[in-house]
């Protein structure tokens, strides 16, 4: 991978989380641990909790329209590091991370409301920031 300049993209949650509130389940330690062994710096990437917009999907059979933020937080370097350090890495990246995503808190379906009512459809233009740093 480091030869081929390769980029590696895990999930270290394991699975998407429905919960009712924005959270991060606990991460696995897999990928910390080949991060570690290839001395490749971890980037975490935070999404805001999309529950709603599932379970809206799930209810219509149509994945709504909405809004899901992104934040990619700086990367951790994993040099020098080995297999005795990763389970203060895994502590070190998830409390980052939860600190993230309970920030960003919701993703936004289109067409609802915090009450679930419907309200007027509120299109991205150009203007509209994609990604904020």
């Amino acid at each position: 991978m480091q030869h081929t300049r390769q980029n590696l993209f895990l999930f270290p949650e394991g699975t998407r989380s429905y919960s009712p509130t924005p959270a991060l389940l606990p991460l696995k330690k897999g990928a910390f641990h080949l991060a570690v062994q290839g001395q490749f710096p971890i980037i975490p990437v935070v999404v805001s909790n999309t529950a709603e917009i599932w379970r809206t999907a799930t209810q219509d059979k149509v994945i709504p329209g909405g809004l899901i933020r992104v934040k990619v937080l700086d990367p951790i370097p994993t040099v020098g590091l080995t297999s005795a350090d990763v389970n203060a890495l895994v502590a070190r990246v998830e409390t980052l991370m939860r600190a993230e995503v309970e920030k960003i808190g919701y993703s936004e379906v289109h067409g609802l409301d915090n009450n679930n009512k419907i309200e007027e459809h509120r299109d991205i233009d150009e203007a509209t920031p994609l990604i904020e740093n």
